[in-house]
């Protein structure tokens, strides 16, 4: 995968949020935050994973942020992981 070796560790700590009330907030500005905040971390973790494996292990890490438990203030924020 990279000339150093396989990856150990992969932490996950990406995401947005839309700083615009629930109702005005348009399908691509959603598609926008599952876009990084649930489907990178998907694509991240198949992409190390293998590697990982291979090499005996390794260590990934999901982080989600305080906001990403709801609505905040009627903005769209991260879903909470794991989505």
């Amino acid at each position: 995968m990279l000339a150093a070796g396989p990856p150990a560790v992969l932490v996950n700590v990406a995401g947005i949020g839309v700083a615009a009330e629930l109702a005005d907030t348009t399908p691509a500005q959603w598609d926008a935050v599952l876009a990084v905040d649930l489907s990178a971390v998907f694509h991240l973790c198949r992409l190390v994973l293998p590697p990982m494996l291979d090499a005996g292990g390794g260590t990934i890490v999901n982080v989600a942020w305080p906001a990403s438990s709801g609505w905040g203030g009627g903005r769209p924020t991260a879903p909470p992981r794991p989505g």
